[in-house]
């Protein structure tokens, strides 16, 4: 008899135990859903700001580049964009003389297009925030 009792009491245990797992499971899955809701909200915001941003470079020309990377002193809003797009491309030198050579650099336009969000780490985003906040005006 008792190996029965003690079975019913692990299967009683046991079954306690998946039904926990099943609660913390719809938990999670209800918690990943709103998360995945507030991010699609958040990307609906972005996404016509981004569109107006690609399509901004996209008519940039190469006569546009060489213009500006010639310049011996630029304005001081074309160095602050400019530092932003640097430090968001992980360039680590934000230089006149660096932006010079990033602006004269073949496909430049294509790379700023193509560029893949999923490469920004935490701490470059930190950076670029950082050169926003302090140049807001240019921005």
């Amino acid at each position: 008899m008792t190996d029965i009792t003690s079975a019913l009491e692990v299967a009683a245990g046991r079954k306690q135990e998946v039904e926990g797992l099943r609660r913390a499971s719809g938990d999670a899955e209800r918690s990943a859903k709103e998360r995945e809701e507030q991010i699609e909200g958040e990307l609906a915001e972005i996404r016509p700001k981004l569109e107006e941003a690609k399509n901004a470079v996209g008519n940039v020309t190469a006569d546009n580049l060489k213009f500006v990377s010639s310049l011996a002193s630029p304005p001081t809003t074309v160095c602050d964009i400019l530092e932003a797009v640097l430090k968001l491309l992980g360039v680590g030198d934000t230089s006149w003389h660096s932006m010079r050579r990033f602006l004269r650099k073949r496909g430049v336009v294509d790379e700023i297009l193509n560029f893949d969000p999923k490469r920004v780490t935490a701490d470059i985003q930190a950076k670029v925030r950082d050169v926003i906040r302090k140049k807001s005006s240019s921005f």
